[in-house]
């Protein structure tokens, strides 16, 4: 009764969603969802942008909690190359083999150059609820979002795809942005310490913001380790290294294992020759960039020794206003608590499942949030009817049953197998309790799709 029909990416990364929620809600911690769905929501986005992973902030501290559950539920980390495992620091990628989608959890995000726990705060302080799936999750509000947003188009902004974001925010901001959200979007600014990468945008829209007399040390590490090559951060690296550690390095530079080109190219598996290519073009590329990666690290370590702290700024301009309440209440930025851990006694029941209906594919994926390692059952035809039946009539096969054969215009007794069978696959997978436990008339999540 049930298929195994793929799941298309939209639902995929809505569902993904709601699974890390979960997650959170069992290990009582704070998560909030950056970019995503949620962007096009709020209009910051095309609705028709289609993500192709999660983006999840969660504190340093609750980052082993969240992987623990993930891991229980059958996602691995993304094997990364010694390069990227190096150079990546602020978020570690979960994949799993039956979707689509990958999940970034974050502990910090580029750009933010205040303490990572400072930014959580004030991220949180800026959040609002979104529907996932059937499942309610926080993400940052409109204000927040933008300036998610902004550095993740300015981290590259040499790539078309992220000058165009850059070029949306500049848009969205003259055109669209309210003053209070302009506002709470420069108090914001302030409280999680990035004036500097996002200077030359807030001069872009006339309004320019107050800056350190010289650079400060996390702005120059960002301009350096933001660069579209890696080469920049392999001669930091180096640099970095003494003794015999530095011909290691500069070995490992040049000369990839095979596994870290496997990594970083997959296409490089098919045979010998695609191997070797994979080898000959990061030789030229790396001989093409290294001479500008070591200006580059140069400079860097220059301006370094001349750096103040990054809250030190200038008078020049006149000082920023602080946030005024917001009238609606889904932007108010200092509505709503700071972050803390919630014990567990604390934490809101999430539902059993997550339900998302592709129209696509005229296909139910339910997914059992209280099954470990389960993926989303998908459910088309009958099943998909018996699905919105027991929304509104319950699990109980005979109350199942009899709406069925209404619905259908057959006895009873012609449906009540099939009824049997589709309870009985459900429980068994997780999506409904056992009948012979306390919930015997559970109903699923809710949808508003018809039958």
């Amino acid at each position: 009764m049930l298929n195994t029909t793929p799941m298309p990416m939209r639902s995929a990364v809505n569902l993904a969603h709601a699974l890390c929620q979960s997650v959170a809600d069992a290990a009582g911690i704070q998560v909030l969802f950056l970019k995503g769905p949620t962007a096009g929501a709020q209009g910051l986005r095309s609705a028709d942008y289609v993500s192709g992973d999660v983006d999840v902030l969660c504190t340093r501290e609750d980052l082993p909690a969240m992987e623990a559950g993930l891991r229980a539920r059958g996602w691995h980390p993304r094997p990364v190359s010694t390069g990227a495992r190096e150079f990546t620091t602020h978020s570690v990628t979960y994949l799993h083999d039956s979707w689509p989608c990958d999940i970034d959890i974050h502990t910090t995000f580029p750009g933010f150059f205040a303490d990572p726990a400072t930014v959580f705060d004030s991220l949180w302080q800026h959040r609002e609820e979104h529907e996932f799936s059937g499942i309610m999750a926080n993400t940052p509000d409109r204000v927040a979002q933008f300036l998610v947003l902004l550095l993740h188009g300015l981290r590259a902004p040499s790539l078309a795809r992220n000058q165009r974001e850059i070029n949306d925010a500049h848009t969205l901001y003259v055109d669209n942005l309210a003053p209070h959200e302009r506002r709470a979007l420069r108090a914001l600014v302030e409280s999680t310490d990035c004036p500097e990468p996002t200077a030359e945008f807030f001069a872009g829209v006339g309004e320019p913001v107050d800056l350190p007399p010289t650079p400060s040390e996390g702005y120059i590490m960002w301009r350096l380790l933001t660069s579209p090559s890696r080469t920049e951060n392999w001669m930091l690296w180096i640099s970095r290294t003494h003794g015999l550690g530095v011909i290691r390095v500069l070995f490992r530079a040049v000369v990839p294992t095979r596994a870290d080109i496997l990594t970083d190219h997959p296409e490089s598996a098919r045979n010998t020759r695609a191997l070797l290519t994979a080898y000959w073009r990061r030789l030229v590329r790396a001989a093409r960039l290294t001479p500008h990666a070591v200006r580059s690290v140069l400079r860097a370590k220059r301006e370094l020794r001349h750096t103040v702290s990054p809250r030190t700024r200038t008078t020049s301009s006149a000082p920023i206003p602080a946030a005024h309440p917001i009238p609606n209440a889904t932007f108010e930025p200092h509505a709503v608590a700071p972050a803390q851990h919630l014990p567990q006694s604390s934490v809101a029941e999430t539902p059993r499942n997550a339900i998302e209906w592709a129209e696509s594919e005229q296909t139910l994926f339910v997914l059992p949030l209280a099954a470990p390692a389960q993926s989303p059952l998908a459910l088309r035809d009958s099943a998909a009817a018996l699905w919105f039946l027991m929304e509104e009539c319950g699990s109980a096969a005979t109350d199942l049953a009899a709406a069925a054969s209404a619905h259908w215009d057959l006895d009873t007794e012609t449906v009540r197998p099939e009824v049997d069978r589709f309870l009985t696959e459900l429980t068994q997978l997780g999506a409904l309790p056992d009948p012979t436990g306390a919930h015997t008339e559970s109903r699923p999540a809710g949808h508003d799709r018809p039958v």
